[in-house]
């Protein structure tokens, strides 16, 4: 299965911490963003509601969502308000009420208030899962309870989180499971494994993937040439390097067809068809149909993908229909505009359309008021209605809309202005902005 897709999100510019992306949990029907270098979260309308403001970002987890400002973490509330100030040089998403942070080169736990819970001392942890934590001591792991006591001693040469009573830990070369007394339940003998995920755990004998139950029992025998974790009761397996799903007697439901497929979320997998990501229902029927070179898995009814134009035409989430509900904004002086840093006019040239609104966060100032429109003066603020006289015709808009074709020639790009469904159109290009053009962006719709 590649995963170069997490990457490419990553890399084009989008939106959040990447790396805790697959594993944070979306909670609070909001998301990050990346507007230009600045971090906010919008709800799944596609409404901005946490303007633009932080260095990085990750998913809400808990209630809390981890924030970088000036190289320090921190985490913010679903209003954007600091609960824990900035101040450890790395983090992670609340887990099981505690969060891991590093202070110079040692790991601790804090609460929700910020409190320590467990002084740093460790030289590498991993997150609370069902009361226990993993953390290393030398080349050897083990496990501490909430108190920061030692509840299993460091004796494995490898161990993950505690998972439906159950961790993976290896000796030596063979990977078994232990129980929270520490007791091994499952001895170590299988060359890969991984968490229990709907009381099954994938294992790899030889060069074959099968599962096996919390009694050790093989359930699934190895057949499969690559497998992944239950969820939402199938799991997505490599057959003759074609991915399918089966259930948890082992039994195929969606034939292998598909040249990369994940896990379900939200009743929906992702599944690649000629080198094109879409989405399947349970059924194995196509609801969002293979369009985007890259996407992730569906959270709270939004996902994030990339579609065909690098430009950034279709790049940020989409909702369940496929229909993008936010792309990132293109700041003034770049790919969508003739404007230079150091001016304060010029047309557009870009194609799609176009929102017009200040970066910093601060929606009742004037750093983007529109002063003309094709030589006409209007007056124009984020929070008050712009009105568009054309001809005979006025047409009222809460926010400015600008759509234009690219194709055409500039004297010939209709511009449409528009709410809602009435549109007025007109050949005018030339817009001209107030303050900062730094500050001002062109947000793309």
């Amino acid at each position: 299965m590649r995963v170069s897709l997490v990457v490419v999100l990553c890399f084009g510019m989008l939106l959040m911490s990447c790396g805790q992306q697959e594993k944070a949990k979306q909670t609070s029907g909001l998301f990050p963003i990346n507007a230009l270098g600045k971090y906010g979260f919008l709800d799944k309308t596609g409404k901005t509601v946490i303007p633009p403001q932080f260095d990085s970002a990750s998913p809400f987890s808990e209630g809390l969502a981890l924030v970088n400002t000036g190289g320090k973490w921190g985490y913010v509330d679903t209003q954007g308000k600091y609960v824990v100030n900035p101040q450890f040089d790395e983090a992670k998403d609340f887990s099981d009420g505690l969060a891991l942070v590093r202070v110079d080169s040692k790991w601790g736990y804090i609460d929700k208030t910020g409190k320590y819970v467990v002084n740093p001392q460790f030289e590498g942890a991993d997150d609370f899962a069902e009361g226990m934590a993993r953390v290393q001591f030398g080349e050897r792991s083990g496990f501490i309870d909430k108190n920061g006591k030692m509840a299993i001693n460091p004796q494995f040469d490898y161990a993950g989180s505690f998972s439906e009573g159950l961790a993976l830990v290896a000796i030596g070369q063979k990977g078994g499971y232990i129980d929270k007394k520490g007791q091994v339940v499952i001895n170590p003998q299988f060359d890969h494994a991984r968490e229990f995920s709907e009381q099954l755990a994938a294992i790899l004998v030889g060069e074959r993937w099968g599962y096996i139950d919390q009694k050790g029992k093989i359930i699934i025998n190895p057949q499969f040439e690559q497998a992944t974790d239950f969820s939402e009761k199938l799991a997505a397996v490599d057959v003759g390097h074609k991915w399918g799903y089966i259930d948890k007697t082992g039994k195929i439901v969606i034939n292998p067809q598909f040249e990369s497929a994940n896990k379900f979320a939200d009743g929906m997998a992702r599944v690649e068809i000629n080198s094109k990501w879409g989405y399947i229902d349970k059924t194995g029927n196509l609801v969002i149909n293979p369009q985007f070179q890259s996407a992730q898995d569906f959270s709270d009814g939004l996902a994030l993908a990339q579609g065909d134009d690098y430009s950034g035409n279709e790049f940020g989430y989409i909702d369940k229909t496929g229909k993008f509900i936010w792309t990132p904004p293109v700041q003034i002086g770049g790919i969508y505009s003739d404007v230079k840093a150091d001016q304060q006019s010029g047309d557009v040239t870009g194609t799609g359309t176009f929102q017009l609104y200040s970066q910093n966060g601060s929606w009742t100032g004037q750093f983007c008021q529109l002063l003309s429109l094709d030589g006409s003066t209007y007056p124009w603020n984020p929070l008050q209605n712009v009105v568009v006289n054309e001809g005979d015709a006025s047409v009222s808009f809460e926010t400015l809309w600008i759509e234009t074709n690219f194709s055409l020639p500039r004297d010939q790009q209709p511009t449409k202005w528009r709410k809602g469904s009435g549109i007025a159109t007109r050949k005018a290009l030339k817009i001209k902005w107030e303050g900062d053009p730094n500050e001002c962006l062109y947000e793309k719709r």
